[in-house]
């Protein structure tokens, strides 16, 4: 009952809308532009009729039809017989220039675009046509019109003239009216302050001519570049709608002037006067539209053109610059101030299995159906975008603590129940999942983010298929963040070459060892800011980010092209000894690399010793004997740096081709005070002895550790007692060597 009551009301005010306007239509021209009657310059009743049909539909045309009757009832001196032909013309050529236009534009038309326009013009022609063909048959047939072709164009004249200036008007009055917003587009066209101002010229130039031309009776067309210009403005700068409006009362101000033959203007005696009024309010209302519209379709545009910028290709799903320009939206919205919001950073686990097991196409088409199941899942008011790979950053408004956690469980579990046909199998993954739960109050969008994401990879690191939840100060989340902080400085420090060589002595304990310089490769950082850091601070990060191969050769290249420029100083020298991290032992291009660099700089292969630790070399024993052989050929020499201190049983020493063993520095600070020490240290010494190996000890920071390796028969010693590490210019200068030898 109550839904047959609003569509009886809906249908009331559509009526209402189209019976009304055509009625003061009718007013309007009868009190200042023809109060003789017979054809006129312009008739708005065609305009209100067209957009009426146009925007409710042709099943209204009875209410065409009674606003033609009851105009035609109000009209002095018409024949009654004239009556039908007066309602049948536009009745009739407003239901076929409705359909005409849109066959031609479709059923929603704005006139918005310069095809909706071209659409209007043309059902504007059939409307005005048929129209006035009717109604000059009328004239014909009861008062013998002897001039039919003149009557017939004023007829035309008239009613294009009111659909011109009306109709768009009316159109996008409706729109605003409906959709409660100026722009037809998301994107709003100007500031406020812009249309104030606009609104405030027009207002004055609309004055100006109307007030000048009445009292002064002058001509005024002169003015007529005032509103002109301020269309342009309005047609390139503001929503259409200003447009569309100051075109109305513009059009139908020039038409009462013209017709009440005041401010320059004569009223038109015949159809040549009146073609060049029609003329003169065309170019006024014709070149508006037409600027606007192109205006329209260069900003949707450019809006499409964002929204796919804005758009990731494989799932349709907002991308990283898609979903950074909505979440700055939400954080900068006043109204959003202390709303409880939760972020979710989704990152699938071993997804690199699905691409290697089936291919990039099999893996790009579970992405895609993945994202349909989590789009599928959202809320009204949630945000869902894919920032990577494999990864997946969703944004939960309104949602407190409780319901994010319950929320993530879900989601979790709805990843986990995922499964994705591929041929005869079936593909499953687990995600790993950061959720940073806030109320929001002055966060930047960086910083929830990078949480976010910290606690998923956290999450991965883990073990994958679980949460990490950011309540508060998360130390272990901090703690990545700082790691990824590193990474980031380790990346720059790479690129502007802010690396210094150090290098520290090492000491020969007993006679018969090597002469000539010892020394081992210490790597200081430039902080940027006149200091230097110490490995400790970023060798953690580039482990852990997978920068420490790169970082091995940068030291590499560094290091032997340092001794390419300094032959002398190559000459004199016994040993140089360079870390090598994990990850350069399973790089399976450092040996040819490094064999092509030792050729390159001139570097004696026999006098280069890498360093490795025992946990490194035994990680992938068989791949690191590979690379150790490869170089042992050439003569490089390697030591197995911090012995003792990881799992490395003394049988590796029989399989891994190293000449050195460095006792790691733990059982040597103590050497002097402790007997378990020296009974490790002394084992190291004889099984490495019984193995043709050579021994260093580490930080021997005292003379009594000295004095202690010595009897206890180690080869060779480094220290802060021995040597503190210096640059390696300030080391190696040629003149302390010269001194050294004499």
């Amino acid at each position: 009952m109550q839904a047959n009551y609003a569509a009886s009301l809906n249908v009331i005010t559509r009526a209402l809308l189209i019976f009304v306007p055509h009625v003061l239509g009718w007013l309007y021209v009868s009190t200042l532009i023809w109060p003789g009657g017979g054809p006129t310059l312009i008739w708005p009743p065609a305009g209100v009729a067209f957009a009426g049909l146009l925007l409710f539909g042709v099943r209204y045309w009875p209410v065409v039809a009674i606003a033609c009757a009851v105009v035609e009832l109000g009209m002095s001196g018409q024949p009654l017989l004239g009556a039908p032909f007066a309602v049948a013309g536009p009745t009739l050529g407003a239901v076929l220039g409705v359909l005409t236009a849109r066959r031609l534009a479709g059923p929603e038309i704005l006139g918005l675009n310069v095809r909706e326009l071209g659409a209007l013009l043309v059902g504007a022609l059939v409307l005005g046509a048929v129209s006035g063909i009717i109604g000059t048959l009328g004239s014909y047939l009861i008062d013998g019109n002897s001039q039919p072709l003149r009557y017939f164009s004023s007829w035309l004249i008239g009613d294009l003239f009111g659909i011109v200036v009306c109709t768009p008007a009316m159109l996008r009055a409706y729109h605003l009216y409906t959709s409660g917003r100026l722009s037809p587009i998301e994107a709003p066209y100007g500031e406020l302050a812009e249309r104030l101002l606009w609104v405030l010229a027009m207002a004055m130039a609309m004055w100006m001519i109307v007030a000048y031309g009445v009292r002064a009776a002058a001509p005024v067309q002169g003015l007529a570049f005032l509103p002109v210009a301020l269309l342009a403005w309005s047609a390139l700068r503001l929503e259409p709608i200003f447009t569309a409006v100051a075109v109305a009362v513009l059009g139908l101000s020039v038409a009462a002037m013209s017709g009440l033959g005041i401010g320059g203007f004569e009223t038109p005696q015949g159809l040549s006067d009146s073609a060049v009024v029609a003329l003169f309010v065309a170019v006024l209302a014709a070149l508006p539209h037409l600027l606007c519209a192109a205006e329209y379709e260069r900003r949707q545009l450019l809006g499409r053109l964002a929204e796919a910028a804005h758009r990731d290709d494989l799932t349709g799903l907002y991308n990283r610059h898609g979903f950074d320009h909505h979440f700055e939206r939400v954080l900068k919205s006043p109204s959003a101030r202390g709303e409880a919001v939760a972020l979710v950073h989704l990152d699938l686990d071993q997804f690199k299995l699905v691409n290697d097991a089936c291919g990039a196409t099999e893996g790009d088409a579970f992405l895609a159906q993945l994202a349909s199941v989590l789009e599928a899942h959202l809320r009204p008011g949630d945000l869902l975008a894919r920032i990577g790979g494999d990864e997946f950053v969703q944004l939960w408004r309104h949602t407190n603590r409780a319901d994010a956690d319950r929320r993530c469980d879900e989601l979790l579990q709805l990843v986990d129940a995922f499964r994705f046909p591929s041929g005869e199998r079936v593909l499953s993954l687990t995600a790993s999942i950061g959720l940073v739960c806030v109320a929001l109050q002055d966060q930047t969008m960086a910083q929830l983010q990078r949480e976010a994401t910290t606690a998923a990879q956290t999450a991965k690191e883990q073990g994958g298929h679980r949460i990490k939840r950011v309540v508060g100060v998360d130390l272990e989340v901090r703690q990545r963040q700082a790691a990824m902080q590193w990474a980031v400085k380790l990346t720059e420090a790479l690129e502007q070459d802010r690396f210094r060589l150090f290098a520290q002595r090492i000491v020969p304990l007993r006679a018969g060892a090597e002469t000539g310089p010892m020394i081992e490769l210490l790597l200081r950082m430039d902080d940027g800011e006149g200091g230097l850091l110490l490995p400790g601070r970023f060798i953690p990060a580039a482990e852990r980010f997978g920068q420490a191969a790169r970082l091995d050769r940068h030291v590499l290249h560094m290091a032997l092209g340092w001794f390419a420029h300094r032959r002398e100083v190559r000459e004199r020298l016994s040993r140089l000894s360079v870390n090598l991290s994990a990850a350069s032992l399973s790089d399976d291009d450092l040996l040819p690399h490094l064999l092509r660099l030792l050729d390159e700089t001139g570097f004696p292969p026999h006098k280069l010793c890498l360093e490795i630790t025992e946990t490194d070399a035994i990680r992938d024993l068989a791949r690191t004997r590979a690379l150790m052989e490869g170089l042992r050929v050439e003569g490089v020499r390697f030591a197995l740096d911090d012995f003792g201190s990881g799992f490395c049983s003394f049988g590796y020493l029989r399989t891994l081709p190293v000449d050195y063993i460095k006792i790691d520095g733990s059982f040597v600070r103590d050497l002097a005070e402790d007997p378990g020490d020296r009974a490790i240290v002394r084992a190291i010494v004889e099984v490495s002895k019984s193995l043709g190996k050579q021994t260093v000890a580490e930080c021997v920071e005292s003379e009594a550790a000295r004095a202690m390796v010595a009897a206890l028969e180690v080869d060779y010693a480094q220290g802060f007692a021995l040597h503190r590490p210096e640059s390696l210019e300030s080391l190696l200068d040629t003149r302390k060597l010269a001194g050294e030898v004499s």
